[in-house]
């Protein structure tokens, strides 16, 4: 017996030796296996990207707390979850993680293949990719320099990466990344009717950093923003590129309904007091609306010595802060004159606090939260008296 469908490669995750790999290969599937401890840093090596993700979790009966991010890294690829029992807590974790087909023992190799032969019909051809939303506490504190590194991040992983500047006028995305857009997404916008592949190629720019561009427009919006539109082009996008970046303005309250299609919502904030503040409100507001774990909060210009900590800074705004950018004015300053991101000066310790954000949001690799650490203010933070 072999499997119908074809499938060029196969990785399984179980906690030791899993017989899934046996009954896989007679099968005659190209299987390679690891444990579910090192799921967060499996790649495929010199093989190609696999086609199905196979989770052997009969002595866990649960689901491995990496899965998200495995299928964030592999997006196209069918998963099967390999289970002793249907329990229901299992099953609704399962769902939710996007796996649709389940197998449980005794595990024969007809059953395998015929649960892999529904998943793979199930298969649909317009995946879609990953949408990162940034958006900024207040104003003049970093939002698109964070937003535009993190994209050219993603893209020197070799990962096709949009940036989208929702700016519909003035914005700054081009500048950062020294291109002299033809277009922008006013002119999408107002073509979304027609709007094709072959028309997109038309308006995006190719920049120097290997992200393809859809800038602000460099002249004054005349008509109002239509979220409806918004949305389909951001659809749109997101079936064409494995990352899509979108620097969101905060200014436009029309805009933020346009975030239900993020998969994860960045909110730039800084140590500064009204902007702490500001941004404890919204990181609440985005959180009831959003789901808490679809929103991430970014702490740029760090200073380790400042007043208010990072400790102060976590307080406020309510969750864990993971990732903190440092304060480097100069470096930024150059790479903005030179239109050269600042991830691309690689030895950095800002590059690298920006690599390990956009590793965190691509599913890349899973890096340790920052050490930074701080105390005191938290009345004058809260706003309290």
């Amino acid at each position: 017996m072999t499997l119908r469908s074809s499938i060029q490669l196969v990785a399984v995750f179980s906690t030791g030796h899993s017989s899934v790999t046996e009954l896989l290969r007679s099968l005659g599937a190209n299987v390679v296996t690891a444990a579910i401890a090192d799921m967060s840093s499996f790649t495929a090596g010199g093989h190609t990207p696999p086609e199905l993700i196979v989770l052997d979790v009969r002595e866990l009966n649960r689901l491995p707390e990496g899965t998200a991010a495995l299928k964030r890294r592999y997006p196209d690829a069918s998963m099967v979850l390999v289970c002793s029992s249907l329990e229901p807590s299992l099953i609704l974790e399962a769902m939710r993680a996007g796996i649709s087909e389940c197998v449980t023992e005794p595990l024969t190799a007809e059953g395998l293949a015929a649960a892999i032969e529904r998943v793979m019909g199930q298969k649909s051809s317009d995946a879609t990719g990953d949408l990162f939303a940034f958006l900024g506490a207040k104003g003049g504190i970093g939002t698109t320099t964070i937003a535009v590194n993190i994209a050219t991040a993603l893209a020197r992983a070799k990962q096709r990466t949009l940036y989208v500047d929702l700016h519909l006028a003035y914005g700054d995305a081009a500048v950062f990344l020294g291109a002299e857009p033809r277009f922008s997404i006013v002119d999408a916008l107002e073509n979304i009717h027609r709007l094709d592949e072959a028309l997109f190629k038309t308006l995006v720019t190719t920049t120097t950093a290997g992200v393809d561009l859809l800038a602000s427009s460099s002249q004054a919006a005349v008509w109002n923003v239509d979220v409806k539109r918004v949305g389909r082009l951001l659809d749109f996008v997101r079936q064409h590129y494995r990352y899509v970046v979108v620097d969101c303005p905060r200014s436009d309250a029309n805009l933020l309904d346009t975030l239900e299609a993020s998969t994860r919502i960045v909110l730039v904030a800084n140590q500064e007091l009204a902007t702490l503040r500001s941004g404890s409100r919204m990181a609440a507001a985005l959180r009831q609306r959003y789901r808490p774990e679809r929103v991430m909060v970014v702490v740029n210009r760090f200073d380790s010595a400042a007043e208010i900590g990072h400790d102060d800074v976590e307080r406020v705004i309510g969750s864990t802060v993971k990732h903190v950018v440092p304060s480097d004015y100069r470096s930024s300053l150059e790479a903005l004159n030179r239109g050269k991101p600042l991830i691309l000066k690689n030895h950095s310790r800002v590059a690298s606090s920006l690599d390990a954000l956009a590793r965190d949001l691509g599913g890349l690799q899973r890096p340790e939260g920052p050490s930074a650490k701080g105390a005191g203010l938290f009345g004058r933070l809260t706003g309290r008296r």
